[in-house]
């Protein structure tokens, strides 16, 4: 199949015919493809016809001179973009003046060399593939921009239709759990795993197509759930390592971090074949950085940005370029594959809510669902307002409170705006409020609920099971925190327990993650557990080289060396050049004399 790029079509228009001539001896032996015009009329049915690369034109024609020959191009949408070079005897300022505001690109004076000639068409095409470049980009961040939408819009979908109903279902199921009749016992259990599969399932979908965490509690742990998410579906070690970050980044540089983490980690999950993924990000000097590797079976770069089917490696890079940023591929067959990644970093002057672990002191209750909640006779019934998007929820809610718990349901309402206007006028001892109610704002939004009503309870009710949600939601004055799939004996357990004063968060509510594994306890299986980067640097080390030079070699910043070099020494239990040049002798990797 021939490859070869076809060569540039350069139209010239001039009525001189022995100038034409050379005009276009030059330009065929130069390797274009030279198409001639001997009028100004002639010139524009070519370059309609033709559609050139560029165009030469003579100013000074009779019938129609050069500045009309340009004008007319320019009115016509399908010539108005190509380059075009002016030729004239005149060298006055004016006439410059008068070509370059109709869209001239360049003006070449009579006589001029060879070398004149093709500098001027080297900067028009230089300019000219810049512009084609910067019109690439905007078109690819605008299909970013347009799957963003989409995926938001599936997410929204799914969020608000599909698992509200799932949640909604199985509340009001779990009403109906005391009345069932024993026989029917296997079908209503098998009924309800099936609703909580679906739940797991949907939220997954959600979380891939619309990072709502980065709102919510921020990039890390959004970069944290993702990679616990990559592990226990892939049966993969995702080894996450981060410093020097804190509070809300600017959204887009956020969300770019996160889509090129996303790709990066779930190319070398699905395809590396291998059984652990380091990634690190870090900041330096106004930059994000990231770093991901595997010592996997790598493949050809080259061939891989050129095939259609793997646009997600093109897309790594645009998303970087399109914030400022640049991304870095390096692959080689059988070695492995790594991805480094420079953004502007920048945190957001809006305050961000708390990410941290909670302090000691604040330990949540763990709820109890052994214990029924049955309604005592005589006892004073206590009062709840439901703030909840969704019809089924709602209807779930107000069925579980008022059959099975000893509860007046005092107000119900849909929005945001309903509930602030609701609360200056009626007090309950409880609010059970939608974490969605308030998309991003939840922290802020509690706060001011626990201003309004100082003693009454707020309980946040969530499709989120991550712990980063539930421990936004209680530094910020939640005194609960409950999954709405959890069912109506979890809930009614935890309004007693709540009522009783004690802080809870839903059982259910994932830990946070895992320190990673500490260091081998062997020499050899220390040196085994080094990724092939921080092999390759150890062996530079050996060799005596500096941060700078290795940098150089690897083509890596001096900062992301050391972070692989305190890795490895931390890794193989060494502190010191001396320590580790003892430890490469005794297992060795070089010999006593070296």
């Amino acid at each position: 199949m021939d490859t070869d790029p076809q060569p540039i079509t350069i139209l010239v228009i001039d009525d001189e015919a022995e100038l034409r001539e050379e005009l276009l001896d030059i330009l065929t032996f130069e390797d274009f493809n030279a198409i001639e015009a001997a009028n100004g009329t002639e010139g524009i049915a070519k370059a309609r016809q033709e559609s050139p690369d560029m165009i030469i034109c003579d100013v000074g024609m009779p019938d129609m001179d050069g500045y009309q020959v340009l004008e007319a191009l320019q009115k016509d949408s399908s010539t108005a973009t190509i380059p075009f070079i002016f030729l004239t005897a005149f060298a006055d300022h004016a006439n410059q003046r008068r070509g370059m505001s109709l869209g001239a690109d360049d003006y070449m004076t009579k006589p001029f060399t060879k070398e004149d000639l093709l500098t001027a068409i080297q900067a028009r095409r230089n300019k000219e593939a810049k512009r084609q470049m910067q019109q690439l980009r905007v078109l690819s961040q605008r299909l970013i921009d347009y799957q963003e939408v989409e995926r938001d819009n599936t997410a929204v979908y799914l969020q608000d239709e599909v698992l509200s109903v799932l949640s909604g279902l199985k509340m009001i199921m779990s009403t109906q759990e005391s009345q069932r009749i024993i026989d029917q016992k296997p079908v209503y259990d098998q009924s309800i795993q099936i609703i909580d599969n679906l739940t797991q399932r949907v939220q997954g979908f959600i979380h891939e197509l619309r990072p709502v965490m980065l709102k919510h509690v921020g990039l890390i742990q959004a970069v944290t759930w993702l990679c616990q998410q990559i592990s226990n579906q892939y049966d993969v070690q995702v080894n996450f390592r981060h410093r020097d970050i804190s509070g809300h980044i600017q959204h887009d540089i956020e969300l770019a971090a996160f889509r090129i983490l996303q790709e990066a980690l779930l190319n070398a999950a699905k395809y590396a074949q291998v059984a652990s993924i380091e990634a690190d990000m870090w900041t330096e000097d106004n930059s994000l950085l990231i770093e991901v590797i595997d010592e996997g079976k790598g493949f050809d770069l080259n061939q891989a940005l050129n095939d259609p089917n793997t646009h997600g490696l093109f897309t790594m890079r645009e998303r970087a370029t399109a914030v400022g940023g640049y991304a870095l591929l390096q692959s080689t067959p059988t070695e492995g594959t790594s991805v480094s990644v420079n953004l502007p970093y920048q945190v957001t002057t809006a305050t961000a809510q708390p990410v941290t672990t909670l302090p000691a002191a604040q330990v949540f209750g763990t709820i109890s669902v052994a214990a029924e909640s049955p309604a005592v006779a005589g006892e004073a019934q206590r009062t709840v307002i439901i703030a909840e998007e969704n019809d089924l929820v709602r209807q779930g809610l107000r069925t579980i409170l008022t059959t099975e718990g000893n509860y007046t349901v005092r107000a119900e309402v849909q929005t945001l705006r309903g509930l602030r206007n609701l609360i200056q006028d009626i007090h309950a001892d409880l609010l059970i409020m939608s974490y969605t109610l308030s998309e991003s704002n939840t922290g802020p939004i509690l706060s001011e609920l626990s201003q309004l009503q100082p003693d009454m309870r707020l309980i946040v009710l969530s499709n989120y099971p991550q712990s980063a949600y539930a421990h936004s939601c209680m530094i910020n004055g939640a005194d609960g925190y409950i999954l709405k799939q959890s069912g109506s004996k979890v809930l009614l357990a935890a309004l007693e327990r709540i009522e009783q004063g004690v802080q809870v968060v839903d059982q259910n509510v994932q830990p946070d993650r895992k320190e990673l594994p500490s260091r081998p306890e062997t020499q050899d299986e220390a040196y085994q557990s080094l990724t092939r980067r921080e092999r390759e640097i150890l062996f530079m080390v050996l060799e005596g080289l500096q941060n700078t030079k290795i940098a150089e070699k690897l083509v890596i910043s001096p900062r992301t060396v050391e972070t692989h070099r305190s890795n490895m020494m931390r890794k193989l239990g060494i502190r010191g050049q001396a320590s580790l040049m003892r430890y490469a002798v005794n297992l060795g990797l070089i010999s006593a004399e070296t």
